[in-house]
């Protein structure tokens, strides 16, 4: 079962989130800090970039297994990336959305990629949180969807991810709706960096790679 049919599932999650927005961008940081601790990740392992993590390895985040491959960080953004793209279609506050959009632009200020230095595949990444925090990660589920259709027996892991992912999304979503339903909307910055100089660097990434995002598919490098 791919996470879109499991948010489906969730007949709640829409109204809690827009009932309370401290919740829904609580569990928006959250999941964009796991996509962005992925793509620290494989940033990492290809040694093209100085270290400017800001998730991985700083005791932040998630991942603990160090050793693996640069595509096995890759695979771990791609499928926080369907989790993201997944919870916040779960939210229609705009300030929500907006708000975690300058989170991302303050970390890429931060990390000094730009549309010169941005690798093929980090690009496709890059681009892909941007559209999944507007709202508009149809791109991921439909690669995902064509990827399960074409592979004759799909990683175990990757349905393991998702699931354990979505799963930690509703824990979540019931914990903190009591605690932070009285709460006013919580402006406190996770990143470093600028974010209006970044939305330009990102808007320069988005021009130079945006053709080569869309006619390709997110599994099939």
């Amino acid at each position: 079962m791919t996470l879109s049919l499991l948010l489906a599932g969730k007949k709640n999650a829409k109204t809690e989130i827009s009932l309370f927005p401290s919740l829904g961008l609580s569990i928006i940081l959250d999941s964009l800090s796991f996509e962005l601790e992925g793509i620290e990740a494989y940033i990492a392992k290809t040694n093209k970039y100085p270290n400017k993590n800001q998730i991985y390895r700083t005791g932040k985040g998630t991942i603990k297994d160090y050793s693996g491959f640069t595509e096995d960080y890759y695979d771990i953004a791609l499928t926080n990336l369907l989790t993201l793209s997944g919870i916040v279609k779960a939210t229609s506050l705009p300030e929500v959305k907006e708000y975690a959009l300058i989170e991302f632009y303050k970390w890429i200020d931060y990390s000094d990629i730009t549309e010169k230095n941005c690798l093929p595949d980090l690009d496709r990444l890059l681009i892909g949180v941007h559209e999944s925090l507007k709202g508009k990660g149809k791109k991921i589920l439909e690669d995902t969807k064509t990827y399960l259709t074409n592979t004759e027996q799909p990683p175990k892991e990757s349905f393991i991810n998702v699931f354990s992912t979505t799963q930690k999304f509703v824990h979540e979503t019931r914990e903190l709706k009591e605690g932070l339903k009285d709460q006013k909307f919580d402006k406190s910055s996770k990143f470093h960096g600028n974010s209006d100089k970044e939305r330009r660097t990102f808007e320069m990434i988005e021009a130079k790679y945006v053709e080569a995002y869309l006619s390709n598919n997110f599994y099939f490098q």
